[in-house]
């Protein structure tokens, strides 16, 4: 089992999307990648990873330093990217 959060997840994302792309037309300046809870960290490593996959990101909830802690980030490489982070903190009653 392997983490989306890293080079492999990123490897397997692009290929369920190019299988999907070789059986229906597929627009490549629209392609957007969204993660909610274990998933939001994924979408902030794969957009700093091959920035040119997407058009934009949407993370909601989840824990980004996950992603961050891999020490494998190039913010740079996203910079460009729109990306929005739909986050909430916990509340006490």
């Amino acid at each position: 089992r392997y983490r989306f959060a890293s080079d492999e997840g990123v490897r397997a994302v692009r290929a369920i999307l190019g299988d999907f792309a070789s059986m229906h037309r597929v627009d490549s300046r629209r392609v957007f990648l969204a993660g909610h809870g274990d998933g939001a960290p994924a979408v902030f490593y794969a957009l700093s990873r091959v920035p040119d996959q997407w058009a934009a990101g949407l993370a909601i909830g989840g824990d980004v330093a996950r992603a961050v802690e891999t020490n494998r980030l190039f913010a740079g490489n996203a910079a460009a990217i729109p990306i929005l982070w739909v986050y909430e903190e916990n509340r006490l009653p």
